[in-house]
């Protein structure tokens, strides 16, 4: 295997890890802001 191919083999999966962290999060953000909290009167 080339060096290349492991950089590549560790890079790439965190990337993609990242992107779905961070689109997941703010896609929960979302969810919880239009989510109706009756219990906090801030929103």
């Amino acid at each position: 295997m080339s060096h290349g191919m492991q950089w590549a083999l560790v890079i790439v999966p965190s990337i993609v890890f990242l992107l779905l962290a961070v689109g997941g999060f703010f896609m929960f953000r979302a969810f919880l802001r239009n989510w109706p909290r009756r219990e906090r009167g801030d929103g």
